[in-house]
């Protein structure tokens, strides 16, 4: 019966997980006990052995504990410096996009004054186009006034002139009639 006892309780502790044996500590130590009443055996060695080995799974199981957690704790510490590098490294670039929304909006701002300058010459253009146009228009009627002056003139010249032939004339005819061809 004890040795019934024993397969059934190495079983148990076989095959039940490290972190899972303090759950059945007290089943084992009542099973141990029931031993020693029933076999007439001294099982005090064994017990030593079985707490022993409950001891070094409990141990196992807490040291782990804190190894997970220390794991935990250092990729929490890794993941915070990686979020803390990262916001530096936004902090930078917010800082390098700030500098150059300044200087962009500083090369905006003399675009503009460029503009209003361009505007205004382009105004000035507009407004001796304007004027030039106005000297030409003047300058063509002056050019028309001086043509038809001339056409006057030259009409006045021919007139002159064809008023000189015309006496010339006459008085080539007037010499004809004088002109004795017999004395």
């Amino acid at each position: 019966m004890v040795e019934i006892m024993w397969d059934d309780l190495f079983q148990q502790l076989s095959t039940t997980s490290f972190d899972g044996l303090h759950f059945i500590k007290e089943e084992v130590n009542g099973i141990l006990q029931a031993m020693s009443q029933h076999g007439g055996i001294d099982v005090t060695s064994l017990h030593e052995r079985v707490n022993d080995f409950l001891g070094n799974a409990n141990q196992y199981v807490e040291e782990t504990q804190l190894l997970s957690q220390k794991m935990k704790k250092e990729l929490f510490d890794q993941q915070i410096s990686g979020a803390n590098q990262r916001l530096q490294d936004m902090r930078v670039r917010e800082s390098q996009h700030a500098i150059h929304a300044r200087d962009l909006e500083m090369k905006l701002t003399e675009l503009g004054e460029k503009e209003d300058d361009l505007n205004k010459q382009l105004e000035e253009i507009a407004n001796q186009k304007e004027e030039i146009g106005l000297s030409l228009q003047e300058d063509e009627k002056q050019l028309l006034d001086t043509q038809s002056a001339i056409s006057r003139i030259e009409n006045e010249d021919d007139l002159v002139s064809q008023t000189n032939l015309k006496k010339e004339l006459e008085t080539n005819l007037h010499d004809l009639k004088n002109f004795k061809l017999f004395p």
